[in-house]
């Protein structure tokens, strides 16, 4: 074996080790949550089931219509009935949600809402608005909602059916990303759990850009990982577009796109070390053109994504909308609160107070800027505080009602909750399974850097920028699609051991199958996995 096969193998199990330590954590954590009550979701349930049984009884017969109509799905022969039965069945929940759920926007959401009304009818006077001035990059979300407004008018209602739809189609890329990366079986568990997932179907509820933002990053994990029948040039345009579009609406992009460039010199470098080469132009030439078709790939996505967000801003300023480039001018701001022991990393206002009497901007970076270097230096305190905003971040229950503001339904609440914690569970369990055979079975890649590895950097880098910016329960939406890719290939793996010890000896086939760990077996589920 080559030193880069050897290299690329411990990359390869590092990242996948890394990874469950990662989602063991996450179900630690919520499972001890739960066994102490922490956050009363137990006594709740009790009282519910104590005051309002019917109601109980109720949301358990509609989670079992839910999951038989999964299962329904799930059995469908044609990819095709799939993909449309599962978009036509997650949008029909969240329309349903959001019909009988009525909600007011709260917080930023309600600020950014009233601002887009006034975009609609032509007045840009609030990009002067000190939150403009310090978060631009909010702007081209806020001239999305104006844009609905102008065409639905100003009701929240029109965002609210567009997020059902975003959601709703997040679950078909889910579906085709765990069909690329673990097979066609996986890939259709992992878009049920996602379409099912509690807090995919309240949170449309919550005008947040995280619909939009999330549907376009993964759409953008698609075109770059999937076999779509696409060429290199057009395949790598189009995710560096998917990736922009995601960037106006919510800045992942300096997570992401180290990421993606990392990954294309890793696995140039793979296939440069790992090619036959000699001082011969017969080897040399074509081993070199091998090696740099992942550099022209990931830097044509990294052109079209600065040229698209580049361009963006450009035409904001030119006419006239704002001034300032689409960018955070406070970018220690998260910092500064996200390293704050005494709300463990959680938005406080001691430390807005902190800064209000600050007479410019300059000024507030530079006392920023001094915070947070006293704050990460303070080692003793940092260590504890990692920890105590993982457990909040993977391990609270999902905080939809309090973003749902107008909304007072104890009993729903209750309920919803305790789905959400026992969803977590589930697929945080389900993807341990996924991960630990991901680690122990060799799937005929051998050790080429492949899809999984890449979201799995970007969630574990995800994971771990939190640990020093501010957090919300919501952030961690972002990693539900993926742990729902993992979990997809987890059960369907359990659910085949569990069919096969079942079974006759005589009977039983090959120990492949399937998860599409070892190799495809079926034409209609080989996808070219890149």
């Amino acid at each position: 074996m080559h030193g880069i096969d050897r290299f690329a193998h411990g990359a390869k199990r590092l990242t996948f080790a890394a990874a469950t330590v990662f989602v063991a954590l996450g179900f630690f954590v919520t499972l001890k949550a739960l066994v102490q009550n922490e956050q009363g979701i137990a006594s709740g349930l009790l009282e519910l089931g104590r005051s309002a049984p019917e109601r109980l009884a109720l949301f358990g017969m509609a989670a079992a219509a839910l999951v038989g109509t999964g299962v329904f799905l799930f059995r469908l022969r044609s990819s095709v009935r799939f993909v449309v039965g599962l978009f036509c069945f997650a949008l029909a929940i969240r329309l349903i949600w959001v019909a009988s759920v009525p909600t007011t926007p709260v917080s930023d959401f309600e600020f950014m809402f009233n601002m887009a009304v006034k975009a609609a009818r032509g007045d840009f006077s609030f990009t002067e608005a000190p939150y403009y001035v310090r978060w631009t990059y909010q702007l081209p979300f806020t001239l999305y909602e104006a844009l609905v407004i102008k065409l639905f008018g100003a009701h929240p209602l029109p965002l609210k059916v567009l997020n059902a739809f975003w959601q709703s189609a997040l679950a078909g890329i889910v579906y085709a990303l765990g069909r690329a990366l673990f097979g066609d079986r996986a890939g259709r568990a992992a878009g049920l759990v996602y379409a099912l997932y509690p807090s995919t179907i309240s949170t449309v509820s919550v005008l947040t850009n995280q619909h939009p933002a999330d549907f376009f990053f993964y759409l953008a994990f698609c075109f770059f990982l999937c076999d779509l029948r696409l060429r290199e040039r057009p395949r790598a345009i189009a995710t560096g577009l998917a990736l922009a579009l995601g960037e106006l609406f919510r800045p992942y992009g300096p997570l992401v796109l180290p990421v993606i460039a990392f990954f294309g010199l890793f696995r140039a470098a793979f296939v440069w070390l790992s090619s036959e080469r000699s001082a011969s132009e017969k080897r040399f030439w074509p081993a070199l053109r091998k090696a740099v078709i992942p550099l022209e790939t990931t830097a044509w996505v990294l052109i079209v994504f600065w040229l698209v967000t580049s361009a963006a801003g450009l035409a904001l300023n030119a006419a006239g909308v704002t001034p300032y480039s689409l960018k955070s001018h406070d970018p220690y701001w998260k910092f500064v609160v996200g390293l704050n022991p005494a709300s463990s990393g959680q938005y406080a206002e001691e430390d807005l107070r902190r800064f209000a009497d600050l007479p410019t901007l300059q000024a507030q970076l530079e006392v920023e800027k001094a915070l947070v270097l006293k704050r990460l230096l303070d080692v003793d305190a940092l260590l504890p505080l990692f920890w105590r905003k993982f457990c909040i971040l993977w391990g609270s229950p999902d905080a939809t009602f309090w973003w749902n503001h107008g909304v007072h339904r104890p009993a729903l609440e209750a309920a919803l909750k305790a789905a959400e914690r026992a969803a977590f569970l589930f697929v945080t369990a389900s993807a341990f399974v996924g991960l630990v055979l991901g680690m122990r079975r060799q799937d005929g890649r051998g050790p080429w850097p492949d899809g999984r590895m890449l979201l799995l950097w970007i969630v574990l880098g995800y994971a771990a920028v939190h640990l020093v910016i501010e957090i919300q329960v919501r952030y961690r939406y972002f990693a539900l699609p993926t742990l729902s890719i993992l979990a997809g290939a987890g059960l369907v793996t359990v659910t085949r051991a569990l069919r096969r010890a079942g079974e006759p000896s005589a009977r039983r086939g090959g120990s492949c199958g399937e998860t599409g760990y070892a190799g495809k077996t079926h034409p209609e589920q080989s996808v070219k996995e890149r």
